[in-house]
């Protein structure tokens, strides 16, 4: 699957969650959904740089969204699931610049790790919200048009 893609499939869960903010204090079960995502999103980030080096992780990916699904409702993810076939053989990215995708990923590791740090403060629910909002246009500079806008 072209690497581009798991970043496509990250910004659509982060702008998914940044819109379902509900009150200013924490819900245990949102904590944890959150948790759960942010450990997909970093994998999807270490899918794309291991796709990058030419090892096909996209099995795995759909497992993990999956699992995910299985364990929440994500119509978001489940959609992306439905259209799996069209995803994985999607081909119409763009190539940036290694430098460029390096610098982009270490921004959002960075802003991942100040999301994390949030959800385990008690008081840290509109700071992780406000970092989602930080995030979700960035992931967009690592791809272009594909099958996922349909």
């Amino acid at each position: 699957m072209r690497p581009e893609l798991y970043y496509h499939i990250l910004r659509i869960g982060i702008v998914y969650e940044k819109g379902r903010k509900d009150g200013d204090r924490w819900k245990w079960k949102e904590q944890k959904l959150l948790s759960d995502e942010c450990i997909l999103w970093r994998n999807l980030i270490k899918y794309a740089d291991l796709e990058y080096k030419g090892t096909d992780c996209s099995e795995k990916a759909l497992e993990d969204l999956k699992h995910i699904c299985g364990m929440y409702r994500l119509p978001n993810y489940e959609r992306i699931i439905s259209i799996w076939p069209d995803v994985a053989a999607c081909s119409n990215v763009y190539e940036l610049e290694p430098i460029k995708r390096d610098e982009i990923v270490n921004i959002m590791s960075g802003l991942l790790n100040d999301f994390e740090k949030c959800l385990s403060d008690k008081n840290g629910k509109n700071e992780a919200y406000g970092i989602l909002i930080k995030l979700h246009n960035i992931p967009r500079e690592l791809y272009g048009a594909d099958v996922l806008e349909k």
